[in-house]
């Protein structure tokens, strides 16, 4: 028998983002205002993307690849973060590639 494709290629793309430098006032005022968040939140759930992290100065998405290369599912998600001008807050950082969505290990982060 045969493997088939899917067991050898990852499937799924853990994406780790990081938050851009804001001057001291702009954090003031995302202390009581956390638009960033909002709007990260609502792209989430508008794109049906799996967030499962999330600390002070990042948070990490889950894309499937969908037959894509990593290279073209990062440009595809940065493309939306953009229309959803959340390229304003966060910057990438890294990547991993893996088969199951549920599984990271950020000792095989590939950096951009």
């Amino acid at each position: 028998m045969s493997q088939t494709d899917s067991a050898t290629k990852p499937m799924h793309i853990h994406t780790i983002w990081g938050r851009r430098p804001m001057s001291k006032l702009k954090r003031l005022v995302a202390l009581f205002v956390p638009m960033a968040e909002i709007q990260l939140l609502e792209f989430i759930s508008k794109h049906k993307l799996c967030h499962t992290g999330f600390w002070d100065d990042g948070f990490r998405l889950t894309i499937p690849l969908d037959n894509k290369t990593p290279q073209k599912a990062l440009a595809d998600l940065a493309a939306l973060m953009e229309i959803g001008e959340l390229h304003k807050y966060y910057e990438f950082v890294a990547y991993v590639l893996t088969d199951n969505p549920d599984e990271f290990d950020p000792d095989v982060a590939i950096t951009a």
